[in-house]
């Protein structure tokens, strides 16, 4: 409830509010007898209770998900939420940005994370609201034997037989970009191979993405060659409490425990390969780290004189029209990125980041996708986090999801860093620099065909920001 009043009327008006949620606290608090209770109070006007399990352990991987932990709101200006999965008031992501505490996300990107997560989820999820070319057939594909000549300096020829082709990537949030992924190269890999951890690289419970996500229409088509290959808290952290991490150099180094995981977990991704062949490529990134298709079926067809190869792909950040200079350019081209990277699976190395030798331009690094509740959750979840800037507090706090959409898409100042602004330059003038980046520069064709489907790379905002929904997951 809001303290803050002055007069008589407004006095009056504070007292008989206080007085209708009390009556609803009794009511509700009623059917709650023995059980401990957290009330939480809204600046609005407006009550939440909580209830929690005395065995409850956020910390516990067993645990993670918050099975015991429901939360009823009360009061006109508090949407009704019920974490169990129950049924719940409807609105929409602007509307819920507005009862959000921004400010305790704004510096310790830990603090909250859990409780956000369950939040945001339903947005995190949602599938495009526009149907889009969904049966759009991708297009042809780069002829052989030529296509491995005219890259020599990569391979020896064409392969006697083509190679086993398997793409992993390590998911976050990408929901979006997984779907592009997949439609991207679905007539090449033999197996896709989805990595997730019960544990962000801060050390913090991370709900399953996947689990949320295999259901829905959109990746049904490929479960038959999927294999989701997950590392549980107790993988990661033994059987102790959650490590949490506060500098950033550790952060990087439990990024650097994963790989090692992966490569421990190698046989057991193998002998689900449904294909024979002699030779095994493994392309390995992150899921918005996608390598061209050609590129995927030249390492299938063509015999590599060495690996790994690595892949130089674009970083158009957040916008189809644009391109940033990277801090791990391939081949000496300062606007590529250089990751994924393509490696034998018995000598696994994880990332190149454009020191392997080799290499093949084409693809897309589709990092910074404009999907607000996407952004949000990377700012405070990923290994580079800081929170979420205070310049995009402001703008939430106020529910103006749209202004924060196009001061990102525009490049505008205090939304978008200057420091980032700095190293982004127009396609037009990257062209200019050299036309080899007309082979870097590649839009994957699913993307490509359904501008509607994924407008945020578009300069557009996406309907599903103001789709009401259900807070439950």
């Amino acid at each position: 409830m809001d303290a803050n009043v002055s007069g008589v009327g407004d006095v009056a008006s504070f007292i008989q509010r206080s007085r209708r949620l009390m009556q609803e606290v009794a009511g509700a608090m009623s059917g709650l007898r023995g059980r401990s209770i957290e009330v939480q109070v809204f600046p609005g006007g407006g009550l939440a209770l909580r209830e929690r399990s005395s065995n409850n352990n956020n910390h516990n991987h067993n645990n993670n998900n918050n099975n015991n932990l429901r939360e009823r709101s009360l009061g006109s200006s508090t949407p009704t939420k019920d974490l169990e999965g129950g049924e719940g008031e409807q609105f929409s992501f602007q509307e819920w940005a507005k009862t959000v505490d921004w400010n305790s996300l704004s510096h310790d990107p830990t603090a909250r994370i859990p409780e956000f997560e369950r939040e945001i989820m339903p947005w995190l999820i949602m599938e495009p609201l526009l149907q889009g070319k969904v049966n759009e057939e991708p297009p042809a594909l780069m002829a052989v034997p030529q296509g491995c000549n005219d890259h020599g300096q990569v391979f020896h020829g064409m392969r006697k037989m083509p190679a086993a082709m398997i793409d992993m990537f390590k998911l976050g949030y990408d929901a979006d970009v997984v779907e592009v992924r997949l439609r991207e190269y679905a007539d090449i890999v033999d197996l896709v191979v989805i990595v997730e951890a019960e544990s962000s690289h801060w050390g913090v419970p991370k709900l399953s993405m996947w689990d949320r996500l295999r259901a829905q229409s959109r990746f049904t088509p490929f479960s038959d060659k999927l294999l989701h290959l997950v590392f549980t808290w107790a993988d990661i952290h033994g059987n102790g409490t959650s490590k949490v991490v506060r500098k950033r150099e550790q952060v990087w180094t439990t990024e650097g425990g994963e790989n090692n995981m992966i490569r421990d977990r190698m046989p057991e991704v193998l002998r689900h390969l449904k294909v024979h062949s002699d030779s095994i490529v493994l392309n390995f990134g992150d899921a918005d780290e996608v390598t061209s298709r050609n590129n995927m079926h030249l390492m299938k067809h063509c015999e590599p004189k060495k690996l790994p190869v690595d892949s130089g792909i674009w970083f158009p950040m957040g916008r189809v029209d644009r391109a940033f200079r990277t801090d791990w350019p391939t081949g000496g081209f300062q606007y590529t990125l250089g990751d994924p990277t393509f490696q034998s699976p018995s000598h696994f190395v994880g990332l190149g980041h454009g020191k392997s030798g080799p290499y093949l331009l084409g693809g897309m690094h589709m990092t910074d996708y404009n999907y607000l509740p996407f952004r949000v959750m990377k700012v405070l979840s990923a290994s580079e986090a800081g929170g979420v800037p205070q310049a995009w507090s402001n703008l939430l706090t106020l529910g103006n999801v749209s202004k924060l959409f196009f001061a990102f898409s525009n490049m505008e100042a205090p939304v978008f860093p200057a420091s980032w602004r700095a190293r982004i330059i127009p396609l037009g003038e990257l062209f200019k620099k050299s036309l080899a980046y007309k082979d870097m520069v590649y839009v994957p064709w699913f993307l490509a065909a359904n501008e509607a489907r994924f407008p945020a790379w578009f300069g557009k905002e996406d309907p599903r920001v103001f789709s009401k929904v259900r807070r439950s997951t």
